[in-house]
């Protein structure tokens, strides 16, 4: 399988960083573009094909190429939806599967688009990536996304913002908050 490509990029963030300065009981405006940036690398550390939930958060359209058909394409994320499934012949001709020829499902192991047993497959394809499913992931809205979610997210931003160095000679160390794996793993996606 190749690797997912983001398509459209989330509209929001999970946290903004008035809720961020909430939980540091922060009130003025100094640490406003650290917080921004603290709060882009806790979202990217979870978020998306390569965060570790292997989910996405905030609704966004990701595209998912394959080689050749089969009766299933298994997707890579969650999906809310299909936008749609594009086929490119060999001479470089793109068309688009009528919606009514396949269906969104969901197992143990995530979603995947299910051909019709009726389709007839087209069998005149590109050398690679000849089959493209655009889809929709994600929770929907930041008002949407779990709560341990958030507050795994609060309690990373809130970590790197008092240990900002990457290595503390002479002093008790400090890792990430127990709390935090504790809040996502029932949100981690496994085996996909």
């Amino acid at each position: 399988m190749h690797a997912p490509v983001l398509v459209t990029a989330p509209a929001e963030t999970v946290l903004s960083v008035d809720e961020v300065k909430a939980h540091l009981r922060l009130d003025d405006t100094d640490q406003d573009s650290l917080l921004a940036i603290l709060i882009a690398a806790a979202t990217a550390h979870l978020d998306g094909w390569s965060g570790i939930l292997g989910r996405c958060l905030i609704e966004q359209t990701w595209r998912q190429n394959f080689d050749e058909f089969a009766q299933c394409l298994r997707l890579p994320l969650l999906a809310l939806a299909i936008s749609s499934v594009k086929v490119q012949a060999s001479d470089g001709t793109i068309a688009t599967v009528a919606a009514s020829n396949y269906t969104l499902q969901q197992d143990e192991v995530g979603s995947f688009v299910r051909f019709k047993d009726d389709y007839d497959y087209p069998s005149d394809l590109y050398q690679t990536k000849a089959i493209a499913v655009e889809f929709t992931a994600g929770y929907g809205a930041a008002a949407a996304v779990p709560a341990n979610a958030k507050m795994a997210m609060l309690l990373l931003v809130a970590h790197w913002f008092e240990n900002r160095e990457a290595v503390n000679i002479g002093n008790i160390t400090s890792t990430l908050p127990f709390a935090v794996d504790a809040l996502l793993a029932p949100l981690r996606r496994i085996g996909i």
